[in-house]
């Protein structure tokens, strides 16, 4: 008698399986579309300039591989090289870096031209741009 409950639980358990498999299904219809929306049109944002840029113009012919260095001066009068400033000439004869805004008004500064390691050519003292925005435009000629 014992065996009989098991073996009628799993009739009915199979039973009911398989009438569930032929049971009307009252299926909605699956929609993957969203409404339309109108497209929104993003703003241009103007980045706020927090510093400056520093740029040199070299006048008259250039030779190939020239490297431009930007120095600051310590209290003894000594010019020490800005390790982050410093580079070829690009397009059009032109050096530009940009100026954070921690260092805006500071200095002296000079920019220095090299060839081979050689100097040949210093700006005068400057100091870097005072106001964020601002463009500072240091001039020198080989000629």
């Amino acid at each position: 008698m014992m065996k009989a409950k098991p073996l009628l639980l799993l009739f009915f358990l199979i039973a009911g399986f398989l009438l569930a498999q032929f049971m009307p299904v009252n299926k909605m219809p699956v929609v993957n579309a969203l409404p339309p929306r109108p497209t929104a049109v993003p703003t241009p944002v103007r980045p706020k300039l927090d510093g400056g840029i520093l740029e040199l113009h070299m006048e008259g012919r250039a030779p190939a591989g020239l490297w431009t260095v930007v120095q600051w001066q310590d209290i003894q009068d000594d010019w020490h090289d800005v390790v982050g400033w410093q580079g070829t000439l690009d397009e059009g004869n032109i050096k530009t870096w940009w100026v954070g805004a921690e260092n805006l008004g500071t200095g002296p500064f000079r920019w220095v031209v090299k060839l081979d390691g050689a100097v040949l050519v210093a700006s005068e003292e400057f100091f870097l741009p005072a106001q964020p925005g601002e463009k500072l435009q240091v001039t020198v000629s080989l000629d």
